[in-house]
């Protein structure tokens, strides 16, 4: 079957760049809305069982469930308040939403990722693309906006027009590329380099299942000198990632709270069965555990920064920023 889907914010008007997951077992299919802010989505339709439309930024995703005597799908999404649903983080760690006490001044923080885009909020002193035979300036390319979000979420800088900010606005920031397409040569070569600006803090939202004794020894050599490095657990829930692992490395998980999304959204998916006392908080669906957890924070529906302007994502690596951010 091919469905039609057909996506519009709440004054009626389209919604492109959105992807439509339709999605039943180990099955999904996939298609992206156009700038009429339709998709056509080729299915199996006895499989499926819900579809998924997940926005490029702006707004909060939806799930709904697959057409009855139809072969077509209208939604509305709701638009994302980037500062509003970012309260609860705030208040979470103890930091002032209105830019009183702490703000990281005086503190240079790396992030290794996929790299920082230029956008309002962000300001980054310094930084090095790893990547073989990239462009040396490529660090301020982010193809992905995964190192954008993490960035954001440490450290942007509230504004007059957006009233957004993350946990250390006043620190310097420094962007270090090491994906798409990056090694663990790339990996140790990002951490010698803060080892040898002397940088704070490194933010590490990124993880592997195999430990590597070349990145171990940059760790420890780091650590030596005085860098405190945070990584993320991993989203697939099981055992720890390297270099969270790492027993140097402050290894964090993520938790989610109840109130701070839509219940028709994705990102109710990842409410896990593990609550605190009074069940306003809970341990992330996907969030790796066991040994190398050294501690939890907000890393579901967590908004920040991207290319496009602001987007709430998942993840341990949504979690590992807010907590360098509060370091």
């Amino acid at each position: 079957d091919v469905w039609q889907v057909t996506v519009r914010d709440p004054a009626g008007a389209p919604i492109p760049d959105c992807t439509v997951f339709a999605v039943g077992g180990q099955l999904g299919f996939r298609a992206e809305t156009d700038a009429t802010g339709r998709a056509s989505i080729r299915v199996e339709a006895g499989l499926v069982n819900r579809v998924i439309i997940s926005p490029r930024a702006g707004f909060w995703s939806r799930v709904v469930p697959p057409p009855q005597g139809s072969r077509s799908i209208e939604a509305t999404l709701m638009p994302l308040d980037a500062a509003r649903s970012s309260a609860w983080m705030l208040s979470l760690l103890g930091v002032n939403a209105h830019h009183a006490g702490p703000s990281g001044q005086g503190v240079t923080i790396a992030v290794v990722d996929s790299g920082i885009a230029r956008v309002p909020g962000l300001i980054v002193r310094d930084g090095l693309n790893t990547l073989d035979g990239g462009d040396p300036a490529g660090w301020a390319t982010d193809e992905k906006g995964h190192g954008t979000h993490c960035a954001g979420i440490t450290a942007a800088r509230p504004d007059e027009a957006a009233r957004f900010r993350g946990i250390a606005p006043g620190a310097e920031i420094f962007s270090v590329k090491v994906f798409p397409g990056g090694f663990i040569s790339d990996l140790v070569e990002a951490i010698d380099w803060c080892r040898e600006r002397r940088v704070d803090l490194v933010n590490l939202s990124l993880g592997s299942q195999s430990w590597s004794e070349a990145l171990a020894a940059a760790i420890t050599e780091a650590v030596a000198a005085g860098v405190t490095l945070v990584a993320a657990t991993g989203n697939d829930a099981t055992s720890v990632a390297f270099p969270a692992s790492h027993p140097l490395v402050l290894g964090v998980g993520a938790i989610g709270r109840m109130t701070s999304f839509p219940q028709d959204s994705a990102h109710a998916e990842r409410i896990g069965p593990y609550r605190d006392w009074h069940g306003g908080l809970f341990s992330a669906t996907f969030t790796n555990f066991g040994a190398g957890v050294d501690v939890c924070a907000p890393g579901v529906a967590i908004a920040s920064t991207v290319p496009q302007g602001y987007a709430a994502w998942d993840g341990t690596s949504m979690a590992c920023p807010a907590v360098t951010g509060l370091l």
